[in-house]
């Protein structure tokens, strides 16, 4: 009975085991895809018209009409690599030269549509550097989890939260970034030559402007 229970058990662990072999390093995984991704971006740039569209909710909690309503919707100008319009953040932002990285899951996972993926977990060094652009500046602070494609080598999902001990002033002592949580999701485009392209970007952003303090979702 022993023997049998034993055996069972390796049955369990052995394929979980033969995937983690398959992983490969870290360090090197994120190197190779953020230069894919810089590469794709600067395609993009040279040949992809879009069009940026921006909506604004309110989530503090003023009054029973007040929560979720729309502060306000703004649809960008159409063009050809429109840097203003790029995304303020973008998943090769967090890299390795100021994030530590590891496998959340140490076995290759398919999700409902047979894609295959890592699932690999970050937090920002201790020594990160802040830089002049705000939203580097607060990737360089947050940690959370990428979805990898592994065929293809891009981040499909991001998600990423500043926690409030990491808060940081912006212009000057006007504004404090107190706390933010974003979800980045992005897909191949084979009607754009399988140009990686971002579809959704959502931020959850507590920040103090002057005196009063702001709850919002972009």
């Amino acid at each position: 009975m022993r023997i049998a229970c034993l055996m069972y058990l390796l049955c369990m662990f052995l394929p979980i085991n033969a995937n983690a072999q398959e992983l490969p390093d870290i360090n090197w995984l994120i190197s190779k895809v953020v230069n894919k991704a810089i590469e794709n971006d600067e395609v993009k740039k040279q040949h992809l018209q879009f069009t940026k569209q921006e909506v604004v909710r309110n989530l503090n909690k003023i009054g029973p009409d007040e929560k979720g309503k729309f502060l306000k919707e703004k649809t960008g100008p159409r063009g050809v690599g429109l840097i203003s319009d790029d995304p303020k953040l973008k998943p090769q932002d967090i890299s390795t030269r100021y994030h530590e990285f590891k496998y959340s899951v140490p076995y290759i996972q398919t999700d409902k549509e047979g894609r295959k993926y890592y699932q690999v977990g970050f937090q920002p060094k201790r020594e990160h550097q802040d830089g002049v652009n705000p939203y580097v500046k607060g990737a360089n602070r947050c940690g959370g989890t990428m979805y990898i494609d592994i065929d293809h080598l891009y981040v499909f999902k991001l998600e990423a939260e500043m926690p409030k001990k990491e808060g940081y002033n912006v212009a000057g002592w006007f504004g404090n970034i107190q706390w933010f949580h974003t979800v980045i999701t992005q897909n191949r485009r084979p009607d754009l030559g399988n140009l990686v392209v971002i579809e959704s970007i959502v931020t959850k952003l507590k920040y103090r402007y002057i005196i009063p303090t702001y709850f919002e979702q972009y």
